[in-house]
């Protein structure tokens, strides 16, 4: 069961060059089929879209956390949304049953640790394998201690049927999280050669894939937060992980955030 945990962990990634899609791509309620085809991201957007991800990215190197990023950059819906609304669990790597049992703030905070997780996983493995080769979860990429971990910690339960499990699932991955961050803190994965390497593959990617570049969703009613008519712009950052936009007042801000982009 140990195992198998950790192998689902990383499995999102075990084709490094994947293609997907941005975060809330699907065709939902609510959304203005006719204004997305019509309405097209505009150059300016697109420079805010572009500029408010390089701060994101260039925080969390700084961070290695989410936590003081949702204040600073995310919408003031965001909060809120994530505690309602646990449709986002999928997007996170992270199952339903787990942010079922959480209440309050914990279900944010189980967001944040999944992203981070999953996010840190996601750039280790950036510095470790070139963009376009296949892993297995037979590879053994990870230092001795983080494997180990997982072998050895892992909750066994599959699926999380009470508040207890919940709190047993929500202190391992804590731990996962904290042996990452210091991992990629003392050995930052950005400064490595694969790294730089993969940067420019999967710029040359997203420039062969039109459906990845930055584009916008319109709403035609208010959901989740937004009004009818918001621009929702989506972006996605090294490597493949999806930021939704939108704008607060004059100034653009993150209104969520994926790790495992869903199909269209």
């Amino acid at each position: 069961m140990r195992t198998k945990l950790f192998s689902a962990l990383i499995s999102g990634f075990l084709v490094f060059a994947t293609t997907q899609a941005h975060p809330n791509q699907g065709q939902n309620k609510g959304e203005s089929h006719g204004a997305q085809d019509k309405d097209q991201i505009t150059p300016e957007e697109a420079r805010e879209a572009r500029d408010l991800a390089d701060r994101f990215i260039k925080r969390f190197r700084e961070t290695r956390d989410l936590t003081p990023l949702v204040d600073e950059m995310f919408t003031r819906n965001f909060k809120k949304m994530v505690a309602e609304d646990i449709s986002w669990s999928g997007i996170v790597g992270q199952g339903r049953s787990l942010p079922e049992q959480l209440k309050g703030e914990q279900i944010l905070r189980c967001f944040i640790v999944n992203f981070n997780l999953q996010y840190l996983i996601c750039l280790y493995i950036a510095s470790k394998v070139p963009f376009d080769q296949k892993i297995s979860k037979a590879d053994d990429i990870f230092p001795s201690k983080i494997s180990q971990f997982f072998k050895e910690n892992a909750p066994d339960d599959d699926e999380i049927k009470t508040a207890e499990q919940a709190r047993k699932m929500m202190s391992f991955l804590e731990r996962a999280v904290t042996l990452m961050q210091d991992e990629v803190r003392k050995n930052p994965p950005e400064e490595t050669e694969q790294f730089k390497k993969n940067l420019v593959a999967f710029k040359a990617y997203l420039d062969g894939h039109e459906e990845e570049k930055p584009s916008v969703r319109v709403y035609a009613e208010a959901r989740h937060g937004l009004p009818a008519g918001a621009r929702l712009i989506r972006i996605i950052i090294p490597f493949h992980v999806g930021l939704a936009m939108v704008r607060e007042g004059q100034e653009l801000k993150i209104d969520l955030a994926a790790t495992h982009l869903p199909p269209d």
